[in-house]
């Protein structure tokens, strides 16, 4: 995460990830969206 954070130190940034596990937010990124839910409030997205 420190090489990421390396590139888009300066720069206006937005990070769309599936990620669930909260590594970009852990590292205190801004500006996510998790669109396949999280883990901490068991917020996933259900299949119709």
């Amino acid at each position: 995460m420190d090489k990421l954070r390396e590139i888009v130190a300066a720069k206006p940034y937005f990070i769309w990830t599936s990620n669930i596990d909260h590594h970009f937010a852990l590292a205190e990124f801004n500006n996510l969206l998790e669109i396949e839910g999280e883990l901490a409030n068991r917020n996933l997205l259900q299949a119709p």
